[in-house]
């Protein structure tokens, strides 16, 4: 499509890039390889699939095996009320923790102590809070949808669902629940890609390489970087 309207002949793609370096102060995480902790960590808009996210805690709490399951979540607007009025009228207080916004060092424990990390939105560009979950350990469940399928990769650094679907995450909480010592691979694949492929190191000497590109070819002498 961009060949169509006329762009150059070499596109290079630059992704967000992280600050892995703080997530790595102190000692490294072992995930504990069970689920009882689940996060959400954006803006408190509907879009997001909150409700689909609650909905789905309290199905796997009605189970035997979840009963002690927690979704924590972080961030602020417009649909809070309507967010505290369904913990209040489905009795899920002790289930549903509305923490506010996290920044800094609250930002990095939050994501450290949730067994998974959950995005079910309806449609995302290259969201930041997935990438901030990579080196924080956290396996994600998200959506199919904008760039999440190149960060996270199926069965490696989570689960990818279809839609906005309460029964697709408690399917996969499921899943990612059946193996302790999966879980805990997967959390140390999230942390590997991470560092290297979404580091601010490694975007910015990717932006570097392509500048040099953009300035050689202007001078017609340009040598390809390694990748």
């Amino acid at each position: 499509e961009l060949a169509q309207i006329g762009v150059a002949e070499r596109v290079f793609v630059i992704p967000n890039g992280v600050h892995v370096a703080p997530f790595n102060d102190g000692a490294e995480r072992i995930h504990s390889g069970r689920v009882r902790r689940l996060a959400f960590m954006g803006r408190l808009v509907r879009a997001k699939g909150l409700f689909e996210a609650m909905e789905a805690a309290r199905a796997l709490r009605a189970e035997g095996g979840f009963r002690d399951l927690e979704l924590r979540i972080a961030g602020s607007g417009p649909d809070r009320g309507e967010i505290e009025d369904w913990i209040r009228r489905n009795e899920m207080e002790s289930a549903v923790k509305l923490v506010g916004p996290v920044h800094d060092r609250d930002k990095i424990e939050f994501l450290r102590e949730a067994d998974l990390f959950v995005l079910p939105s309806d449609r995302e560009g290259l969201p930041y809070a997935v990438l901030e979950s990579l080196p924080a350990g956290t396996p994600v469940i998200a959506t199919r949808v904008g760039g999440i399928p190149d960060v996270v990769v199926e069965r490696v650094h989570g689960v990818l669902i279809d839609g906005r679907s309460a029964p697709q995450i408690v399917a996969a909480v499921h899943d990612l629940a059946r193996s302790e010592e999966g879980l805990r691979a997967m959390s140390r694949e999230c942390r590997v890609r991470a560092a290297r492929g979404f580091s601010l190191g490694r975007a910015g000497w990717r932006l570097r390489g392509r500048r040099g590109w953009a300035l050689a070819q202007a001078a017609g002498s340009w040598r390809s970087p390694r990748a």
